[in-house]
């Protein structure tokens, strides 16, 4: 997030990512990621899950280590949200 507290589809993408390239960089197998921006940062829920699993996706196929990966989410309905998001998402 910038000094105002607000992010964005483009800053959420990049963060997810490179969290996945570490972990994958440093061996981890399996990691835990929240829905990045949608407390503080105001981000909806619906675009974060869309981005987060888009961002996923597209790396999976690259990963060496990184098999797992978990969206660690506040309520039901950030959940089902996600659960959603997944479901639509094309198969990588």
């Amino acid at each position: 997030m910038g000094q105002d507290l607000r992010t964005d589809g483009e800053l959420i993408a990049k963060t997810t990512r490179s969290c996945l390239e570490l972990a994958d960089k440093l061996g981890v197998t399996s990691m835990a990621l929240p829905a990045f921006g949608t407390g503080v940062g105001g981000f909806p829920i619906d675009e974060c899950a869309k981005v987060m699993v888009e961002e996923v996706r597209r790396f999976a196929p690259a990963a060496q280590n990184l098999t797992r990966v978990l969206f660690v989410l506040f309520g039901e309905g950030a959940y089902h949200t996600f659960e959603e998001a997944l479901s639509a998402a094309p198969a990588g």
